[in-house]
């Protein structure tokens, strides 16, 4: 089993909102970004590759709160 990060994002997890707002592709996720500051706490909507209990590959969609939006970028989830 993989050990969590500290906001539960991996490598691998497909950003599909922000604040309920749809994430088009990577440029718009830069966008609504930069226009953040830091210690804003938004709502992130991601998509997770896992297997269901027959063995099938799924994506599951799951929702957090993440205190320092910048820490996407730094992580280089873009």
């Amino acid at each position: 089993m993989k050990k969590k990060n500290k906001y539960d994002l991996r490598t691998g997890d497909v950003i599909t909102k922000v604040d309920g707002e749809e994430i088009k592709n990577s440029a718009y996720l830069k966008y609504i970004i930069n226009n953040h500051v830091v210690g804003d706490i938004v709502d992130i909507t991601y998509e997770r590759k896992t297997k269901d209990e027959e063995g099938n590959e799924i994506y599951k969609e799951d929702k957090i709160k993440l205190e320092n939006i910048f820490w996407i970028v730094k992580k280089k989830y873009l």
